[in-house]
């Protein structure tokens, strides 16, 4: 047998393996080439993203919007509270008195705490509620009850300590603790900023509000872009660095687990961010985004997602440029059909080369 009818032969037994091999071959990700008959049975929902299927996973850009939620700075009628520290001033207007000894004819008492029960105890004016009023309506209720033992009487209430009226800011601030909302504290930027404010891109931290049942999470690029919240007595922030990522997987030039290069990132600049497609290995029909189910963020969403983009279509890359990446996403891109036939020929080329050597060598 000659060595070109041995080579035929060996080539047509290698190559009718191929079909069966090509499945065996490692790969770097699923094989979703028959994805549309599988996911229905899984429980996924399969979207093909069109002109007209993309409107409704698009984004939604959002650019020096208006203030969104009502921040009444000064505006809030803020109630004296147990714990509060207050610096009380007694003194008579018409100068003619003696009751006040002291600098100006005041009698100045630099510490009184509220007590658990929301009352006071003054010298003259006795025992009185103070929790629940304005400082300025203690101060007429401390000058009625001297108007009976003086004349002309006055009083002001000064707040040293603000308990009742603060919040708290907790997590990643170089100046976690309490703030008063009485010192120009009225917004969740407002205490934010207080705290010394975050380092680095606003979109990978969130901000947590929480009003007694109620929770809010936003960026800190939300509240920024007009979603600013109005604080009230007794919220709690929580400042949390939560790096909103995506992963790239499959015929990319570069894989692995991305951050968002802003707040909002559309499939093209996700392909972009991985350096695009390989030209040696993808298959430019099978551009795929798995999303899996939120937890907590959704709840209109209730099953995973699996989207595909031809990207050999002429409108591919306005598509994918309106197609909005979440955070969690995995983008894969797979294998063109002739990537795999080479993982197979490659290593059968090889062993013929080897063959033909080792049969007919260099010079004979």
């Amino acid at each position: 047998m000659t060595l070109h009818v041995l080579n035929r032969l060996t080539l047509v037994a290698l190559l009718s393996l191929m079909v069966g091999a090509c499945s065996l071959l490692p790969q770097s990700g699923p094989n979703l080439r028959n994805a549309s008959k599988i996911v229905p049975e899984r429980g996924i929902k399969y979207v093909e993203l069109k002109a007209d299927t993309v409107r409704a996973f698009g984004r939604s850009v959002q650019v020096d919007l208006p203030q969104t939620s009502h921040v009444p700075v000064g505006q809030l009628r803020l109630q004296l509270g147990p714990g509060d520290v207050l610096r009380i001033q007694m003194f008579e207007t018409s100068g003619t008195g003696s009751l006040f000894a002291g600098a100006e004819g005041a009698g100045v008492l630099g510490r009184v705490v509220i007590d658990d029960r929301g009352f006071i105890s003054l010298p003259y004016a006795g025992r009185m509620k103070a929790a629940g009023m304005t400082p300025q309506e203690l101060q007429t209720r401390i000058a009625q009850k001297l108007s009976r033992i003086t004349v002309e009487p006055a009083a002001f209430v000064e707040v040293v300590k603000d308990y009742s009226n603060s919040v708290t800011v907790n997590g990643v601030v170089p100046k976690p603790g309490r703030l008063s909302l009485r010192e120009g504290v009225a917004s969740a930027l407002d205490a934010i900023n207080q705290a010394g404010g975050v380092d680095g891109q606003t979109w990978h931290y969130d901000v947590v509000l929480r009003r007694k049942s109620n929770v809010t999470r936003r960026t800190v690029s939300e509240l920024l872009n007009g979603g600013d919240l109005a604080l009230q007595p007794g919220d709690q922030l929580l400042i949390e660095r939560n790096p909103k990522r995506f992963i790239a997987l499959g015929a990319l030039r570069e894989a692995g687990a991305f951050d968002f290069p802003g707040p909002d990132v559309s499939l093209l600049s996700a392909l972009a961010t991985a350096r695009g497609l390989s030209d040696q290995q993808a298959d430019r029909t099978g551009v795929y985004v798995f999303r899996p189910t939120p937890v907590g963020v959704d709840s209109t969403v209730t099953e995973p997602q699996l989207f595909l983009l031809d990207m050999s279509e002429p409108d591919s890359l306005f598509i994918a440029d309106a197609f909005s990446i979440k955070p969690g996403d995995a983008v894969f891109v797979t294998n063109a059909p002739f990537t795999d036939l080479n993982k197979v020929l490659e290593p059968i080329l090889r062993s013929l080369s080897i063959f033909r050597f080792a049969i007919n060598p260099v010079g004979n």
